[in-house]
């Protein structure tokens, strides 16, 4: 990696392009060393957790099983060990996974709930099927829209949804700002969007 730094140097303080190349090259090889040593790393990591089934029964007497083996050799329990007793179980452990972290099950069976805040209520109009021109349209104006609170969408005071709940005029700038998405019964973004354009 050195290498490639003062062949840059070089190449940039003489303006000569096939130091530049050199250094783009040392560069690759260097990265893929990298890469090779890590996946190495990785592989070396990965025999040393996972014991054969060969090395599980290896010096256990005959007619014993696994689960009987390894109850007798817990980790922490080995003399000269600086841990000992059982492991704490309220403490939350964590796995990964393709997509994100997740909480594994801990130890006492308990597992967080699953959050429904971001779930839209189930009486709630679906989200207006918006064009993009309509919301390059919306995006500026500061007409009047009406929120109902907790409620995930922006409505026109026209709205059959609205019914007699509590609403609150904000502009329809701020609404989008604050997280509101539009109504697809009123069609707040495209009704707005046509009045601005005449």
């Amino acid at each position: 990696m050195l290498g490639a730094i003062g062949l840059l140097v070089a190449g940039l303080a003489q303006a000569d392009s096939g130091f530049l190349t050199a250094s783009i090259a040392a560069s690759a090889l260097g990265g893929i060393a990298v890469g090779i040593a890590a996946m190495q790393r990785g592989r070396a990591a990965d025999l040393a957790e996972e014991p054969t089934d060969e090395t599980a029964h290896v010096g256990a007497p005959e007619g014993a099983s696994t689960a009987d083996s390894t109850e007798k050799s817990v980790p922490g329990d080995a003399p000269g060990s600086a841990e000992s007793g059982p492991p704490d179980e309220t403490a939350e452990s964590w796995v990964a996974s393709a997509e994100d972290w997740q909480p594994a099950e801990s130890a006492s069976g308990w597992q967080p709930a699953e959050s429904e805040e971001d779930a839209d209520p189930l009486d709630e109009p679906a989200e207006e099927d918006v064009e993009m021109a309509d919301v390059l349209s919306v995006i500026d104006l500061d007409v009047e829209v009406l929120v109902v609170d907790l409620r995930p969408r922006y409505h026109l005071k026209s709205c059959e949804h609205l019914g007699g709940r509590h609403s609150i005029g904000i502009p329809v700038n701020q609404a989008r700002l604050d997280g509101f998405t539009p109504c697809s019964l009123c069609r707040p973004d495209a009704t707005l969007a046509t009045a601005a354009r005449r």
